[in-house]
């Protein structure tokens, strides 16, 4: 049964409806969403932009961690600020799997299966190899492949991935090896993997590299395993947890207080080892939020204590780790003798530690470029690690002074209407002034867009109430607007059921297009439909589930649709 339209008066948008109300992406970060978007395009292949400091794929920078943490921050946008539409973030995130699937993100496996002895000092005779790259240990990807299908599936209430054999994994060198070696999983069969490796180690978690166990990594299966859980509606993952927690307990290791006690554990030496800088420390932090806020929150001012410095106007800058320790001390001292200032993030603790000369000659230390014969390791994405850290549950102002300092100190740059920081090419992480300047394609592609597309707690709050199916499939939504690929850019989408009103906020990157969006699954009623603050049309939706259909142009400024039912009515 079609609605029924209604007379239509020149009337604006009721000043008593509060469109500001609704939070907004800002162009930047909509800039980013497109960034991805262009990035997920890119021929078999083709990783422009994404380039790694080792071909190898051995490094924190690797794909696996920006592709996953892209699709983690185009979720955590769509649940909190874009919920309304889908079609967009589904076609998204469903080609950042599929290009996580790849040979070239995930081939390192075959070599480093064989275990080394950077991870197994102890070690005298490689292992024979194996292709699978989930079979067995490797959850530094396994891990994210896992979260990265199944918050696809929760936002989308759809088992795509859980069909038999939907994740392939083809091994087919040209000119080493007996044939091509095809692996089949489904989602579930991913978990179960996983969750056997778990078993073999006692529950304290997979191994990543051959003989490691890093805290960090298996972090992002454990939160896989909650989605999953309330969508399918068992205690499997709290099962699981307490058995992580029982596990970590009985090596010496406990997660509270205000400090990491542990970065990983090494198996055949049967030794926790604690976390050796911040990188790491603060990306597990942030993702610890998730099931552990508290501990997250009281080691948030003893973990970053030193590391930022509040310049004037209004940037934070992160200090090097010879910078922040020295700033540590200083601070202590201040404490102690009762002179000021005390405060770490304070510009004059930061001079005096950049005053002291060995200090400074620390931190400026070059970065280890590949060939290089200095046995330093290359530098991590501490910026973006922190930061992802910081906007998960630090104070707004350090978030936004952080994001700040990428703006001014690594360059935002914008192509085909997406932004991102490029990777640098100079061989310094600081500069004379002691101003952060290393930025990796992990930190430029992903970590910094993943933080400022992501809410305070906001991955917690996905955590603890991830949408169900039943959620889904029962409120309004925005169908009718394609993909990213149409050149609209979304800064709002959100339905609000206290006042039954759809809100959509677009524009273009790049010209005019003409949109025609449809709110369905509507209840009855009247509904008066405003494009750009004015009435457009009235209509009435004549039975629930009902839908509502406008066209408008969208240019290159910023336009507004409001769907709103007549309280009169």
């Amino acid at each position: 049964m079609s609605n029924q339209t209604l007379p239509k008066p020149r009337t604006p948008l009721p000043s008593t409806f509060a469109l500001s109300s609704y939070p907004k992406l800002s162009h930047i970060s909509a800039g980013h969403l497109r960034h991805m978007h262009n990035l997920s395009l890119q021929r078999p292949g083709d990783w422009s932009s994404m380039s790694s400091v080792f071909p190898e794929q051995e490094w924190h920078d690797a794909l696996r961690y920006q592709l996953s943490t892209m699709l983690y921050g185009a979720g955590l946008a769509h649940f909190h600020q874009l919920s309304a539409i889908r079609a967009p973030f589904k076609m998204l995130c469903h080609r950042l799997i599929e290009k996580m699937l790849h040979r070239d993100v995930w081939s390192y496996w075959y070599l480093t299966s064989q275990g080394g002895v950077a991870c197994n000092p102890d070690l005298k005779v490689l292992r024979a190899p194996w292709a699978d790259p989930v079979r067995r240990e490797n959850i530094m990807y396994s891990g994210h492949l896992l979260l990265m299908t199944t918050v696809f599936a929760m936002l989308f209430d759809d088992d795509e991935w859980d069909q038999d054999g939907a994740l392939v994994f083809t091994h087919d060198p040209v000119y080493y090896g007996l044939g091509e070696e095809v692996y089949r999983y489904s989602r579930t069969e991913l978990q179960r993997a996983i969750l056997a490796e778990m078993e073999r180690e006692g529950w304290v978690g997979v191994c990543c590299e051959p003989n490691v166990v890093f805290v960090i990594c298996n972090q992002f299966p454990l939160v896989a395993l909650r989605l999953d859980s309330v969508r399918k509606g068992n205690g499997h993952a709290a099962e699981v947890l307490a058995k992580y927690v029982a596990a970590w307990k009985l090596k010496g290791v406990q997660f509270e207080g205000d400090q990491m006690q542990a970065d990983m554990y090494m198996v055949q030496q049967r030794q926790a080892l604690p976390f050796g800088e911040i990188a790491m420390s603060a990306w597990a932090a942030g993702m610890l939020n998730t099931w552990n806020p508290t501990f997250s929150r009281n080691l948030y001012p003893h973990l970053l204590a030193g590391y930022l410095t509040k310049k004037p106007n209004g940037r934070i800058n992160l200090n090097s780790a010879p910078v922040a320790t020295r700033i540590r001390e200083l601070a202590s001292s201040s404490n102690s003798s009762g002179s000021q200032p005390t405060d770490p993030t304070s510009p004059e603790l930061f001079t005096q530690a950049w005053d002291d000369a060995p200090t400074r000659a620390a931190a400026l230390s070059p970065l280890l470029r590949p060939g290089s014969t200095s046995s330093r390791m290359p530098t991590k994405p501490v910026f973006g690690c922190v930061l992802s850290y910081v906007s998960e549950v630090g104070p707004r102002a350090h978030l936004a002074g952080l994001l700040q300092h990428a703006d001014e100190m690594f360059g935002l740059q914008w192509r085909d209407g997406g932004c991102y920081y490029a990777r640098g090419d100079d061989e310094v992480v600081v500069d004379d002034d002691g101003e952060w300047r290393f930025c990796d394609s992990f930190t430029g592609n992903a970590l910094i867009p993943y933080a400022r597309l992501n809410v305070q707690d906001g991955l917690r709050k996905m955590y603890e109430h991830p949408w169900t199916g039943e959620e889904i499939r029962g409120r309004p939504w925005v169908d009718g607007l394609g993909g990213f690929e149409e050149g609209v850019d979304f800064l709002r989408a959100i339905w609000d059921d206290e006042v039954k009103a759809m809100v959509l906020t677009l524009r273009c990157w790049n010209g005019t297009r003409t949109v025609r969006p449809v709110v369905r699954q509507l209840k009855a009623g009247v509904y008066d439909v405003y494009v750009g603050g004015w009435l457009v049309k009235s209509e009435r939706v004549l039975t629930d589930g009902g839908a509502v259909e406008v066209e408008f142009q969208v240019g290159e400024d910023e336009c507004d649709l409001v769907v709103l039912r007549d309280k009169c009515e």
